[in-house]
C-alpha cells in the first residue's frame, strides 16, 4: 500500500479542538480551583472525627373552639440533619439544618386547607475552647424571666407550646465563655420585616442590626447588660436614617426563693414618632413547695410604660405539679391590670422516652399579649401527640 503523508496540519486542528485554552482568565480559575481542592483535602486530613445525625420531631393536633364552634386538626414534621467535624486538640465545626412542614385542617369555616413548608433552622458554628462562633438562620434567645419577657428580642416562644417553637433569625452570632462563668456575646441580625415581643414598630426587613451582651455571676446568681440598634420599619423614611437603641439589664438569684427582674428601655434616634421611647420592668419569684411530689409555684409582673401613654400593667401566675413519673398538670393564668381581661391555659401531660401527649384546655375574657397564638386564643380545647425520632 502506498504510505500515507503524516497531516501536521490536520492533527493541529485537531489537538486546537480539544486542548482547553489556556487563557490568563483561565489559568486563573483552574488554580483558585486547585487551591479549594487542596484546603478542603489538608482540612479534612486535620480532623480527628465526622458525625452525622438525622432526627427531628412530629406532632398531630386537634382543637376545638367553643365560641366559634370550628374544628382544626392539622400536623408538623421537623427533620434535623446535623453534621458534626472536630478536632480533640484544636476545633469543632457544625452544621444543622431543619425543615419545617405544617399543615392545617379547618372544618365548620370558610378558611382553606394550609400546607407549607419552609427552612426551620440552617446554621454553621465552630467552636475552639471557650469560643464559639454561629452563622446562618438560627435561634437567639436570653434574659431572666420566663412568661413576661421584655428582653424577647429575637424570639417568638409561647409559654403554653408543648413544642417551644420560635422563627429564627438569619444571623452571625459571637459567644465567649469565661473560666468563672462570665460571658460575652454579639450578634449581627437580618431584619425580617416583624415585630417581635413588645416592640412598638417592626424591624425594616433586610436592614441589619447589631448588639452584645455581658453576663457574669453576682452573688448566688448572675447578672447582664444588653444593648442592640435596629432600623425600625417607618414608610417616610425614605433615607433610612432612623434607628433604635435598646439598652437593657437583667439578673436572677437563688436566695432560697428564686428571683429575677428585666429592665428595658428602648428610643428612636431622631423622635420622628409620637411613641418614641418605651420603658418595660418585669419582675418575678419561684418556689417549690414540699407538698406531695412537690408543687411548683411562680409569679411574674411587669409594667411597660411610652411616651404616650400611661402605664400599662400585667400579672402571670404558674404552677406545676408532678403526678408521676410520667404524668404532670401545668397552668398559666395572665391578667391585664388595665384591661380587666384574662386567660388562663391549663396543660395535662404524660411523656415516655420519646412520645408525649398533651391535653390542652384555654379560656379568657380576650386575647391576651403573651399568649397570641391562634391556636390558643379564645375558649377551646387542643390535643397534641408529639414524637422525637
Amino acid at each position: 500500500m502506498p504510505s500515507r503523508a503524516f497531516d501536521t496540519e490536520r492533527v493541529h486542528a485537531i489537538l486546537q479542538n480539544i486542548m482547553p485554552k489556556f487563557t490568563v482568565s483561565n489559568i486563573r480559575v483552574l488554580y483558585r480551583d486547585v487551591l479549594k481542592m487542596f484546603s478542603i483535602f489538608l482540612f479534612l486530613g486535620t480532623l480527628d472525627a465526622v458525625s452525622v445525625q438525622f432526627g427531628g420531631s412530629s406532632a398531630a393536633w386537634t382543637g376545638y373552639g367553643f365560641r366559634d364552634g370550628v374544628f382544626t386538626l392539622g400536623g408538623t414534621l421537623l427533620p434535623q440533619f446535623f453534621v458534626s467535624a472536630y478536632s480533640n486538640s484544636v476545633y469543632c465545626i457544625d452544621f444543622d439544618a431543619e425543615l419545617l412542614s405544617n399543615l392545617k385542617v379547618t372544618i365548620g369555616h370558610d378558611e382553606p386547607v394550609t400546607l407549607n413548608a419552609r427552612l426551620y433552622r440552617g446554621w454553621i458554628r465552630l467552636t475552639s475552647g471557650q469560643l464559639e462562633s454561629r452563622l446562618g438562620l438560627q435561634k437567639i434567645a436570653f434574659g431572666s424571666a420566663t412568661i413576661l419577657r421584655p428582653l424577647m428580642w429575637f424570639d417568638t416562644m409561647e409559654p403554653g407550646d408543648p413544642m417551644m417553637m420560635t422563627d429564627g433569625v438569619w444571623a452571625w452570632l459571637w459567644r465567649y465563655s469565661f473560666l468563672n462563668n462570665t460571658e460575652i456575646r454579639m450578634w449581627i441580625v437580618r431584619g425580617d420585616g416583624k415585630r417581635r415581643g413588645i416592640d412598638l414598630y417592626p424591624t425594616r426587613d433586610g436592614a441589619f442590626e447589631y448588639g452584645g451582651r455581658l453576663q457574669f455571676p453576682v452573688f448566688t446568681g448572675q447578672m447582664a447588660f444588653t444593648f442592640d440598634r435596629r432600623k425600625p420599619l417607618f414608610t417616610f423614611d425614605t433615607r433610612n436614617s432612623v434607628h433604635e437603641l435598646k439598652i437593657a439589664a437583667d439578673g436572677k438569684w437563688d436566695v432560697g426563693v428564686g428571683l429575677w427582674f428585666e429592665a428595658v428601655a428602648k428610643r428612636l434616634i431622631p423622635d420622628v414618632a409620637v411613641l418614641h421611647w418605651q420603658k418595660a420592668l418585669s419582675a418575678g419569684v419561684d418556689y417549690t413547695f414540699p407538698v406531695g411530689n412537690g408543687l411548683y409555684l411562680m409569679g411574674e409582673f411587669m409594667v411597660i410604660g411610652n411616651s404616650l401613654t400611661d402605664l400599662y400593667k400585667v400579672a402571670a401566675i404558674s404552677a406545676d405539679y408532678p403526678l408521676s413519673l410520667t404524668d404532670r398538670i401545668s397552668t398559666i393564668y395572665l391578667y391585664d391590670v388595665e384591661k380587666g381581661i384574662f386567660s388562663v391555659f391549663v396543660k395535662l401531660e404524660r411523656d415516655f422516652d420519646r412520645f408525649s401527649g398533651h391535653l390542652m384546655l384555654f379560656t379568657g375574657s380576650g386575647q391576651s399579649l403573651f399568649l397570641h397564638s391562634d391556636a390558643l386564643s379564645g375558649n377551646g380545647v387542643m390535643l397534641m401527640l408529639s414524637l422525637d425520632f
